[in-house]
């Protein structure tokens, strides 16, 4: 697999999450006290662990559902010289249900 063959680093991503990234890094950078937040779907597994583990580790809150039976989605980025490749599985990501939204805003 990739992941034992090569290096691997594991970051946040997607448009809206980098976005949220980036404000949270200008937030920092002000020294306010306002913060961020996402919410969005994941898996159960591994990935979904990783996730919120980067996403807490830069100070953004995140209230995810937990999809029961979908992988969390994700995006291997190959890296070679000057060119890049993405692919992209997004499995829970499709997954979300505005429900969820209603329950994280009462």
């Amino acid at each position: 697999t990739l992941a034992s063959d090569y290096s691997v680093s594991y970051s946040p991503g997607g448009a809206t999450q980098n976005t949220i990234r980036v404000a949270q890094w200008f937030l920092k950078q002000s020294n306010t006290n306002l913060s961020t937040s996402f919410v969005g779907c994941i898996g159960k597994a591994q990935f979904g662990e990783i996730l919120k583990s980067c996403m807490s580790a830069e100070g953004i809150k995140t209230d995810y559902q937990i999809h029961d039976s979908m992988p969390t989605g994700v995006c291997a980025v190959l890296i070679t010289g000057g060119n890049r490749s993405l692919v992209t599985r997004l499995d829970a990501a499709n997954e979300y249900k505005g429900e969820h939204l209603t329950g994280v805003w009462n």
